[in-house]
């Protein structure tokens, strides 16, 4: 009967600590995934805090000097495409857990930028997408390029992508312009004339891998405000 006893005791505590230590696994995987995914978050919130517009004035002379330049070099024009001015970008590719939308927008700096990137060193737009990873799998990835005096033939999907994770497995972006009843209007749409200005504050929600196959992603939510969004609605009024 003792042996019984202790056989079923000691069960018991081998059970206990196994599910302590599968707990501490877990909960170190969780919080190592969490603070990857921060460092994810805290490069594109300081990405879109370092957003860039011009004045007026500024924006007007780079137009004339490329196309100047183009002519003098018998180049093809340059010429604004999509998301090739100084507004913000929004494609909105799904909601929740298999969202993938793409965002874009011009900003200085070395956030988001590879190293040793020479468009460090000036303007420059930057892209974010969910793409094919290359090994059967989708990740977060950047592209970069010069936001004025591009061909008419540009086009940023034949620039390399550069990833960022792999780890992020989905990407929802909200914007917002203004503010209702005390709280902010969110958009999933940036359309129109709205192209061509910031959104004052955005909301980012990146979806990370799950710990185990059968879970859902982990999520991490963060809202970013705009410094110089007021700037670009200023300028689009008459």
């Amino acid at each position: 009967m003792a042996v019984a006893l202790m056989a079923m005791a000691m069960a018991m505590t081998f059970t206990t600590f196994y599910s302590v230590i599968k707990a501490w696994q877990r909960g170190s995987a969780m919080a190592a995934d969490l603070d990857h995914g921060e460092f994810v978050m805290q490069q594109i919130a300081y990405g879109l805090r370092s957003a860039f517009f011009p004045p007026a004035s500024a924006a007007t002379t780079a137009t004339n000097v490329a196309a100047t330049n183009a002519v003098a070099t018998n180049a093809a024009a340059a010429t604004p495409t999509a998301g090739s001015g100084y507004g913000f970008v929004l494609e909105d590719h799904g909601e929740g857990v298999g969202a993938e939308d793409l965002i874009s927008w011009v900003k200085t700096g070395a956030t988001l930028l590879g190293l040793n990137d020479p468009l460090v060193k000036g303007l420059h737009r930057v892209q974010l997408s969910m793409e094919d990873d290359g090994e059967g799998g989708r990740a977060i990835a950047a592209r970069a390029w010069r936001p004025y005096a591009n061909l008419l033939d540009f086009d940023p999907a034949d620039i390399p992508p550069r990833f960022i994770s792999s780890k992020v497995v989905g990407l929802n972006c909200r914007v917002a312009k203004e503010m209702k009843d005390g709280q902010w209007d969110w958009l999933d749409v940036w359309e129109d004339e709205a192209t061509n200005c910031l959104p004052l504050v955005v909301e980012i929600t990146l979806y990370l891998e799950p710990l185990e196959p059968d879970e859902p992603p982990v999520e991490v939510r963060r809202t970013t405000d705009i410094p110089v969004a007021p700037l670009s609605w200023s300028k689009a009024k008459p």
